[in-house]
């Protein structure tokens, strides 16, 4: 006789695997991040799984599915042919199958009786009846099934006891799953979510024990008894709430670390601002981000232009990277731009004689205009004349994509272009199986099917687990953590579907047959358990309006809104509270005594004063204006940036090597990234692509900076993120060099960059518009050291970008533009010290660079 147990319990309620047998113990969580965070929490207290199968229902179902269920594209196109018969005349036709098929899903999936849409009061859904029954009825023909359907043989899987933790909601196929495992295995339910304001629970219960579970149950309690004495903070940050976003997030940190912080969305746009920001904020989060796919994108453009060569995607059809034309792409635009025409018949021989071109051009226009004229596909053929023009496009795209990778080494644009040709390669196959519907097809048809799938699948970034945790509660709410920040409960949630079937008129019957849920019940007990189990909760609202859960907890809580002061400086997006908010602002007499007390007794870095000239508002309001006791909070999240680990692995690397030794360089990347492991072939999945990664950009330097033949051989990398703290006059500079190459005492002074863009040029640093250069080799020269030159390194391409070289200890190798003597850099240096100090002495006075206006305050 097996256990069939519920255990309904109070929200602190926690399940104890320890308490089962682990042999042939499966444990099933209801979210993917859920399931990392219990089997991580886990393992840090056993220090391994025992046998113990953590998983989600999705991934037991897959070990179950039978290989009976149609591929969905295929599935919807076989629909729209049946729903072309009953409804001829529908105007959108492809979204009108889209929103019935979504309907269908949703019947199938929650296992809904066929006959129950008979029921409903509109009519139009009566007469899906009989669409649904042909629907059906084709693919059992096939030994085919629509329903989730798995197999029955599920023992073989051995499961001896089944725990189910955390769901607050079953699906149709849960529930089924779960009564056939306790034919033959133990199965505990644990719902620690015994509210009794929610019928929710109850209904669940009735389910269960028509099922023949026992139900333990401890009591009830009411929901302020769970929200009483719980730190649970509402703030309204009026005209400040991106920065008060920000700096709750960086004070959480503070307080805690990033591991026990999670950020709770309701409104996936806010997940995108924090995206947007978190460079700028110098943050990182964990998102589950869709990636743009240009790939796919691409395609459809040369599949658009194929089907119609008018202006629009002639224009498109010619900046396309991966399916490029043959002549140089700027010029052949130039010439579009600047001639009218709407479609490629009108570059005829003709014509010529009337286009606004360049006549050394001609040539090569003419010869573009040739290629997209030979570009054709046939209006009608068989399926596979399609999939092989696809094929081969692929192909072609592959190329380029692999030459792409050799020559520019960006490890997420190949990864992202790969998975995109991956989804190409899947569509090709399924495709395959529509040879039953069309003997012959259209390519309209062909590019609307291939539109379809790629419109259907997500491709996804890579997930950052060093950054904070974010996402949507119901993907987040049975994970552990120590503090909570809400974002977005100012307005509530449409939790239902964008589908014209599930529209107000239809929300009774759709209630009544199951299909329809109680949805903000179902939120609203995951934010509750959500909010008990944290130490810490904070929602960030901007005025005063409030979504309804918010307001339950509110009322029920007894919680008052407060007001955010703006006195926390997160970064730019904010100015600070004495500064006046225009942008020729003042300091009073007060604030300059005030300032130059602070700028008296702070130090200065190396890029200090290259802000101060750009402008001098942002200077006060991104470096001074702070609070400095979170500083030394965000060091140690600072080492973890991959940057640091790269500068120790190539320190360690030139210390011991002077040659290209491709073995020495792994073994000192496992050393370092991965401690724990000695093998690659070890390795997870996600840690060998990070050392595939890691490897490929490292071995790049190493080989540019061992080749025998390159500039500067003699210099050899010695020092890296080199720290330095010294005075002039009055000022305490500190800060570090990223790297230093050198030759006896004679060094060469690199500071790496992400690109071209971001560096200085060499007529910054000679007007005084820029001080990096000039501080770190100030630094140098303090320790008696021969400044050879400073280069900026572009990580993205290794190039060198030389700001100044010194004649006297470097040979020249170009024109010599960038060459000065030593007595020249020697005077370059001492006028920029004396600049350095008049800067100084202009900030402590309450004078402001913004751009080209001075502006001094009183």
């Amino acid at each position: 006789m097996t256990v069939k147990k519920v255990l309904l319990k109070s929200l602190d309620s926690k399940i104890n695997l320890d308490d089962f047998d682990d042999e042939g113990l499966f444990y099933i969580l209801p979210t993917e991040d859920s399931l990392i965070d219990k089997r991580v929490n886990y393992i840090h207290d056993k220090g391994f799984l025992k046998n113990i199968k953590f998983m989600t229902f999705d991934a037991l179902f897959f070990q179950t599915a039978p290989p009976t269920n149609p591929n969905p594209l295929y599935s919807f196109y076989v629909l729209k042919k049946i729903l072309r018969k009953y409804f001829p005349k529908e105007e959108y036709f492809h979204d009108f199958s889209k929103n019935i098929y979504d309907f269908f899903n949703d019947i199938f999936v929650e296992g809904i009786d066929f006959s129950s849409l008979l029921t409903f009061k509109d009519t139009f859904i009566k007469s899906l009846y009989e669409v649904i029954e042909e629907y059906e009825s084709f693919f059992a023909k096939k030994n085919m099934t629509l329903y989730k359907a798995y197999r029955k043989s599920i023992c073989q899987l051995k499961i001896k006891t089944l725990i189910v933790d955390g769901f607050v909601d079953f699906r149709y196929w849960h529930l089924k799953l779960i009564e056939d495992i306790s034919e033959n295995s133990d199965v505990y339910i644990h719902l620690p979510f015994n509210l009794k304001e929610f019928n929710l629970i109850e209904k669940n219960l009735e389910i269960f024990k028509k099922m023949g579970f026992e139900i333990e149950c401890d009591d009830a309690k009411e929901l302020d008894s769970y929200l009483k004495g719980k730190n649970i903070e509402i703030i309204k940050g009026q005209n400040f709430y991106n920065n008060m976003v920000f700096s709750y997030i960086k004070k959480s940190i503070n307080e805690s670390s990033i591991k026990n912080l999670s950020i709770i969305l309701n409104d996936k746009s806010m997940g995108e601002l924090l995206y947007a920001c978190q460079d700028l904020e110098e943050l990182s989060f964990d998102l589950d981000r869709k990636i743009f796919d240009f790939i796919g994108d691409q395609i459809k453009v040369y599949f658009n232009f194929l089907d119609k060569k008018n202006r629009d995607n002639i224009m498109l059809r010619t900046q396309l990277h991966y399916i490029p034309i043959s002549q140089d792409v700027d010029k052949i635009l130039q010439i579009l731009y600047m001639n009218n025409f709407s479609r490629i018949e009108d570059f005829d021989e003709k014509f010529k004689d009337n286009l606004f071109i360049d006549k050394n051009h001609i040539g090569d226009f003419l010869d573009f205009v040739d290629q997209i004229k030979t570009e054709k596909i046939d209006p009608y053929n068989d399926l596979d004349y399609y999939i092989n023009f696809l094929k081969n496009l692929e192909d072609k795209i592959r190329e380029i994509l692999d030459r792409d990778f050799e020559n520019l080494k960006d490890a997420e644009i190949y990864r992202v272009g790969n998975l995109s040709l991956d989804q190409i390669d899947k569509f090709i196959n399924i495709a395959d199986s529509f040879k039953d519907m069309y003997d012959k097809i259209s390519f309209k048809e062909f590019r609307e099917i291939l539109f379809t799938y790629l419109d259907s699948i997500s491709l996804k970034s890579l997930r950052n687990y060093e950054g904070i945790k974010t996402a949507s509660l119901d993907k987040i709410y049975y994970s552990n953590n120590e503090i909570g920040i809400y974002l977005s409960y100012d307005k509530n949630k449409n939790l239902y579907k964008k589908n014209f079937i599930y529209n107000d008129d239809n929300m009774e019957d759709l209630k009544r047959i199951g299909l329809v849920k109680d949805y903000n019940q179902i939120e609203l007990i995951e934010l509750i358990y959500r909010l008990c189990n944290d130490k810490k909760s904070i929602f960030l609202i901007k005025n005063d309006e409030i979504s309804n859960s918010l307001n339950l907890i509110k009322t029920r809580g007894n919680i008052e809104i407060s007001t955010y002061e703006d006195n926390y400086i997160s970064s730019a997006l904010n100015a600070y509270e004495n500064i006046n908010r225009e942008d020729d602002f003042k300091l009073d007499s007060t604030n300059i005594c005030q300032l130059k007390r602070i700028l008296e007794n702070r130090s200065f870095s190396a890029t200090d004063f290259d802000s101060y000239v750009k402008s001098g508002r942002d200077f006060l309001i991104e470096r001074v204006f702070k609070i400095e006791e979170y500083e030394d909070s965000f060091k140690e999240v600072d080492y973890l940036k991959d940057g640091s680990i790269y500068h120790k692995i190539l320190e360690n690397y030139f210390k011991n090597r002077k040659v290209y030794d491709e073995d020495y360089l792994k073994n000192l990347i496992m050393k370092e990234t991965f401690p724990k492991c000695s093998k690659v072939e070890d390795l997870s999945f996600s840690d060998k692509f990070k050392f595939i990664k890691d490897f490929s950009y490292l071995l790049d330097i190493v080989r540019a900076d061992t080749d025998t033949n390159r500039i500067n051989k003699d210099f050899m990398p010695k020092l890296f993120e080199q720290r330095f703290s010294f005075d002039i006059g009055p000022i305490n500079l500190v800060g570090s060099i990223d790297r230093i190459d050198a030759k006896d005492d004679e060094e060469i002074l690199i500071d790496y960059k992400s690109s071209s863009s971001s560096t200085r040029t060499a007529a910054d640093v000679f007007n005084n518009k820029s001080f990096q250069s000039v501080i770190y080799a100030l630094a140098r020269k303090n320790k008696d050291k021969k400044i050879a030159g400073f280069y900026y390194k572009i990580i993205k391409n290794f190039k060198n970008v030389p700001i100044f070289v010194n004649e006297k200890y470097i040979d020249k190798y170009d024109k010599g533009r960038f060459y000065k003597s030593d007595d020249e850099i020697n005077e370059f240096l001492d006028n920029a010290t004396n600049k350095i100090i008049e800067l100084y002495k202009d900030m402590c006075d309450g004078v402001f660079y913004n751009e080209d206006e001075k502006k001094k305050g009183n």
